[in-house]
């Protein structure tokens, strides 16, 4: 009898030992997350929760009015020397967008999908696009629902040489030079008449063809000012 009662004490002692509690702290770093544990659920976004000695399920999720959100799922160990606070952290949901489509989209370097696309990142991460030969570098896109990515600029600036505006610029450009040239050789040309001459006439054409030599000429500065600018400020 007293060895039934001692091997059930210890039995009793045991059990107690194997269901011991420990209080623990559940913490999630985003809003709008269900926390469950061992399948039953116990919170949003933290959740502090009684659990006996051994493993343990953590599943959190996103709210379900996001589509596609985001999940994680981990197991923790619980006993007398673990950690009793847990802290997650999930990444956000960023929509990729890019003009034109189908720039390719990498996170930390590596590849992701092309443009438009939608990933999950964090605020240290570092998102790259590339498209055409021109590529870009962004950070600190946490939170935000949509990040817009507009490289047609940088397309078109990179390739100005060889765009039409380019080519419209340069073809005005000797136009203008030709027409200025022709007007003051016109006029040199009168002005030598009415040295011969005297003729009153001939000065007043002089003088004409000399203001229209110097319009064409201030138009060819300005043509030239604005191909300079065009070329200078391209990276």
């Amino acid at each position: 009898m007293i060895f039934r009662l001692f091997f059930l004490l210890v039995f009793v002692i045991n059990v107690s030992a194997q269901q011991e509690f420990y209080e623990i702290k559940i913490i999630s770093e985003k809003h709008g997350v269900s926390i469950f544990v061992d399948n039953q659920f116990a919170g949003y976004d933290s959740a502090s929760i009684k659990l006996n000695k051994g493993k343990h399920s953590i599943s959190m999720f996103e709210s379900h009015l996001i589509w596609n959100g985001m999940m994680i799922v981990d197991t923790i160990f619980v006993d007398e020397s673990s950690s009793h606070t847990f802290n997650y952290q999930l990444p956000s949901a960023v929509v990729i967008n890019s003009k034109p489509y189908d720039a390719v989209v990498r996170v930390n370097n590596k590849f992701k999908g092309y443009t438009p696309l939608r990933i999950f990142c964090f605020d240290e991460d570092v998102v790259s696009l590339s498209l055409n030969g021109i590529e870009g570098r962004y950070s600190g896109v946490k939170d935000k629902l949509n990040v817009n990515f507009d490289v047609i600029p940088e397309i078109q600036k990179a390739k100005f040489p060889s765009s039409t505006e380019f080519k419209l610029l340069m073809a005005s450009s000797l136009l203008l030079g030709g027409v200025a040239a022709y007007l003051k050789l016109k006029a040199d040309s009168i002005y030598e008449d009415y040295l011969r001459s005297g003729d009153n006439t001939l000065y007043e054409e002089v003088n004409r063809y000399d203001l229209y030599s110097g319009i064409a000429f201030g138009l060819l500065q300005i043509n030239f000012g604005y191909l300079f600018y065009k070329l200078l400020t391209e990276d």
